[in-house]
């Protein structure tokens, strides 16, 4: 098996949901609508998924930079934690507050402040 065939990751995303109308089911006018919502397994390559993890780290390293340059408030930041979603085309997602779409799925990472500041 050469390295090309094994360099990804098989990761569970969600497919666009699919709404059937109201009275669809059985031919009942009076049923609602429903939404069934899937699952599928993608294969994403690694390299993808290590450039789009390089990038997340670049954006919290700013974030802790940028903060140790404000002015001296007697607050330091000491830990960002971030909810982060893989999405089929291997772009990670920051999860906002109140977010719903995957959330339960979250990858949940934390960074803390090096000893060396």
């Amino acid at each position: 098996m050469s390295e090309e065939t094994t360099n990804f990751i098989l990761v569970s995303v969600e497919e666009t949901p699919v709404t059937e109308p109201d009275g669809a089911k059985g031919g009942n006018p009076w049923a609602r609508g429903t939404t069934e919502k899937a699952m599928k397994d993608v294969e994403l390559s690694v390299e993808k998924l290590e450039a789009e993890m390089s990038k997340l780290l670049n954006m919290t390293e700013k974030i802790f930079t940028s903060a140790q340059q404000q002015p001296k408030s007697g607050l330091q930041l000491e830990e960002i934690e971030l909810a982060v979603e893989i999405n089929g085309s291997g772009q990670i997602k920051l999860v906002g507050s109140g977010g719903t779409a995957g959330a339960k799925g979250a990858i949940k990472l934390k960074f803390k402040r090096g000893n060396s500041v």
